[in-house]
Order: structure tokens, then sequence, then C-alpha cells
């Protein structure tokens, strides 16, 4: 018999479908489209994308890949706040983007980015003792900010950065 522990891990749960990236985010950009009187076609010319990743990301059949995220920003000026409504979204994003990342930390400096910007920058400002430009340029898609950097605005976010040995990894 398995035990509670184990019906409730989050790759049990991710595997029954019944937690993984926030799929809300298809349903806020298209009535941000909606709203705008645009279609799922007009928005893949527009994004440069192929309409079926519109249209299954609308209809919450494929997640919020970092790229798709920063190009509705770029194009159409969206609020990344469209995209994440509570904080379990941006957790779920943040996790999403760190299984994606593989061993890239660009790719999840870059999504903390995303999500500092949808968040009150001039208040994350404050919490972090870092001018609003300056977390601007770091997050840029040419910023490099520095573990320090990224280490504060984790906290100032509410999130914490943990480090766990790998299977059967052992430490020297």
């Amino acid at each position: 018999m398995t035990n509670n522990t184990e019906l409730l891990s989050s790759e049990n749960l991710r595997e029954m479908g019944l937690i993984g990236p926030p799929k809300a985010a298809g349903v806020h950009f298209k009535r941000y489209l909606q709203r705008k009187n645009l279609t799922a076609a007009d928005a893949a010319r527009d994004l440069n994308v192929a309409k079926s990743t519109i249209t299954r990301f609308i209809n919450g059949e494929s997640e919020l890949s970092i790229e798709l995220a920063t190009k509705i920003k770029r194009v159409y000026t969206a609020p990344v706040e469209v995209f994440f409504k509570t904080d379990e979204d941006i957790q779920l994003y943040l996790e999403a983007c760190i299984e994606e990342a593989a061993d890239d930390p660009v790719f999840i400096v870059h999504a903390l980015g995303v999500i500092a910007n949808a968040k009150n920058m001039s208040q994350l400002a404050r919490d972090t003792g870092i001018s609003r430009e300056g977390l601007y340029k770091a997050f840029s898609p040419d910023g490099n900010p520095t573990f320090a950097t990224v280490a504060k605005v984790a906290k100032a976010l509410g999130l914490q950065i943990t480090v766990q040995t790998i299977g059967n990894a052992k430490l020297i």
C-alpha cells in the first residue's frame, strides 16, 4: 500500500494533472485579445509564432513559456500581471521555468525578472535597496545580475533559494 506522503508528492500530482504551470494565464491572455479585438491568428502573426501555439496557450493546453511571455510583453506592452493572478500562479510559473531551464541559470534569472515586473517594481526597489533602474537593468535581456541581487529580489518576492543534493551525489 502506498502512503499518503508518496501520493501527495509534487511529481505524482503533476503526473495526475492536478498541478502544473498556470493554465489561467491563457484565459487571461484570451480576454486581453478579446478586449483589443484581436484573434489568435492576429496574435500569432504579431508574435511571430505558429497559430497553433497561441491556440493551445489560450485554450489551456500548453503552458506559458518564458519566450512567449517576453514576446507578449514586448509586442503588446501587456502588463505581466495579466498572467499572474495569484501567488500560486507565480510559484508554479517559476517552478516550470526552473524545470525547463535545465542547466541554464540565465533562463531562471530571466523568469525571476518576469515575476519582478509583475509585482510593484517601486516597492521591490524599496524592499531590496536597489534602484528601480538598477532592477530593470539587472533583469533586462542584456542584464547580468549578481547572485546577491538575485537573492535580494527572491527574498523581497517572498521566495527562498535552497540547495539540495542530487540523487546519489556525494559532497566532497
